[in-house]
């Protein structure tokens, strides 16, 4: 994904006109595949930070949004885990909407987790289901916590079916 803008202004007052260029937001998502049980994944996102004032260059930054390695074949187990930065499975967002909807920015959490799953090979029915830990914040009501202990635990449970040009999902 790449976006960008360009901008000319001419203000109502008689001063100059104004013109700008800017890369605005990138992003670059790899998988990597070292063989058949072992993968990994990753996100690089680029933010141009300009707040239109400061210097756009100085204030731009590359972070990791996902970077994950999962250990796991299912051609051999329906078994897999997963270790790294992600978006826990908590809930599905899919969406064809272009701008994410409030539900997936304010419920899906991203964190540094560990991940153990179960997808069955079945095509018609598929169960899944997985359990995984995070440490969570670090930080409650405006004080530090105690301990950097993992203490954030979850779980996903559900059924994938597809029949013909039906298919859906169902899962807490």
């Amino acid at each position: 994904e790449v976006e960008g803008t360009s901008v000319y202004s001419t203000p109502y007052t008689n001063t100059a006109a104004g013109t700008n260029f800017n890369l605005t937001d990138a992003e670059l998502d790899t998988f990597v595949e070292g063989n058949r049980w072992v993968s990994g994944f990753m996100t690089f996102a680029y933010d141009s930070g300009s707040d239109g004032e400061a210097n756009a260059v100085n204030n731009s930054g590359l972070q990791l949004g996902q970077g994950y390695l999962t250990i796991g074949d299912f051609t051999t187990a329906p078994v897999y885990g997963s270790l790294g930065q992600m978006y826990v499975p908590f809930g599905r967002y899919t969406s064809y909407m272009i701008s994410s909807p409030s539900s997936k920015t304010l419920g899906r959490i991203q964190s540094r987790a560990i991940n153990l799953g179960y997808q069955s090979s079945n095509t018609e029915i598929t169960p899944f289901a997985a359990v995984y830990g995070f440490q969570g914040a670090n930080e409650i009501d405006g004080n530090q916590a105690s301990n950097n202990d993992v203490e954030s635990y979850g779980s996903n449970l559900g059924l994938a079916f597809s029949k013909g040009d039906y298919s859906g999902k169902l899962g807490m």
